[in-house]
């Protein structure tokens, strides 16, 4: 079955991309069609197998621009019109609304992956803003002939979409046992890892080393705002290690004592918010460091876990980062727990069958008959200019 996995991302985001590797080890033929906000930065895309459609769009920490999305939207429905896929996977509502009139003309099938909903991104607006994201959202779930949420609690807040929805977890690829058998040496390290930015908590994670002047804070990824580029990354107590690819990222996770995975609570997507790290953390059998606002810190706390604290509570976090290296005594028992709690149902390949059994729900029909009454990707290429670049991955 041809599958085109649209989303604003170069490829390199870690969740898309299993998602798109999962989709072509069973043998469909997939495309990914999405945009390169930084072409000026190196990135780790790994897609082996999976046909690029890839358009560069420079806007300044990975953000957005009006010019920024209307090139990709002009990018994404010409690059549909020309593939022509059976099964549009699309990320996010916003996605939907980009290529959903396409439905019956360029695919037939149509699934809504939601990362992060912009109906929970959207809490803390208006509501004239609220209203019109709600009608948005609503309007896309109703067009989607599937929808995929996170976990359980983002689930129940599918409401009577729940019938259509299934859950497919941002979970790890198990890495095996033996990083977890790694001991860290040296000074008490945690991990801060992925979108670097000022509401990821790297404030109160500088004021706690500051308390604890024997704590180092490793960190990787890009900085998303001003303040992680000029502030924390300049910080004596940050090493900064650049991008990752998921492999090392979880190795140097093993190296450390903690995770850190904390969002600022200040809207319901952060505090819904289920953040892969959790599930790092477990794969290499090290705690993880979470706000006790996320809905998920109950489940960290259930299991035990981590440690979990309020967003703005620096001196107790600091308390927790004073006590790593004697935790380091305990750690082969605690790494041991949390790997047998990953293998029980917390791994990609538990997710991989869920995926699978999605899509084995549709026998692969023939591609939608171009309709020469409709516009054509020839006809919309000089609707708005750019100069998208196609890639395909070795």
């Amino acid at each position: 079955m041809k599958v085109a996995v649209v989303y604003g991302n170069d490829g390199s985001d870690v969740r898309i991309a299993k998602t798109c590797r999962t989709l072509a080890g069973l043998g469909h033929e997939v495309h990914f069609i999405g945009w390169d906000r930084r072409p000026d930065l190196e990135k780790q895309v790994d897609l082996p197998g999976v046909t690029l459609h890839v358009v560069e769009h420079r806007v300044p920490h990975r953000r957005s621009t009006v010019s920024g999305q209307l090139a990709f939207t002009k990018h994404a429905i010409r690059t549909l019109l020309k593939v022509r896929p059976h099964v549009v996977h699309a990320v996010n509502e916003d996605n939907v609304l980009r290529i959903g009139a396409l439905k019956g003309i360029a695919y037939r099938r149509l699934i809504c992956d939601v990362f992060d909903s912009h109906l929970d991104k959207s809490s803390d607006a208006s509501w004239p803003v609220r209203a019109v994201v709600s009608g948005l959202v609503a309007g896309t779930r109703w067009w989607s002939d599937r929808l995929i949420a996170t976990d359980d609690v983002r689930f129940e807040t599918f409401g009577a979409f729940r019938s259509k929805t299934v859950v497919i977890g941002n979970y790890p690829s198990d890495p095996g046992a033996e990083w977890a058998q790694l001991m860290p040496t040296g000074p008490a390290k945690v991990f801060a890892s992925g979108t670097l930015s000022h509401s990821r908590g790297l404030e109160q994670l500088l004021q706690a080393a500051d308390r604890v002047p024997d704590v180092r804070i490793v960190a990787a990824g890009w900085a998303a705002d001003d303040f992680a580029a000029n502030e924390f990354l300049n910080h004596p107590s940050v090493e900064f290690l650049g991008q990752l690819t998921p492999a090392e990222s979880l190795q140097v996770a093993a190296e450390c004592d903690a995770l850190v995975a904390m969002y600022v609570p200040t809207c319901r997507n952060h505090i819904l918010a289920s953040p892969n790290k959790i599930y790092d953390a477990l794969s290499v059998g090290r705690p993880v460091i979470i706000n006790a606002e996320a809905k998920v810190s109950e489940w960290v706390t259930r299991y035990d876990v981590g440690f979990a604290c309020p967003y703005t509570d620096s001196a107790s976090l600091a308390g927790f980062l004073g006590t790593l290296l004697n935790r380091r005594r305990t750690l082969p028992e605690y790494a041991r727990r949390a790997r047998s709690l990953f293998q029980s149902g917390y791994s990609w390949e538990a997710m991989e069958d869920r995926l699978r059994d999605l899509y084995a729900t549709w026998e692969p029909a023939a591609s939608p008959p171009i309709n020469p009454s409709l516009p054509t990707a020839e006809s919309i290429s000089s609707a708005i200019p750019t100069n998208p670049a196609h890639r395909r991955a070795a």
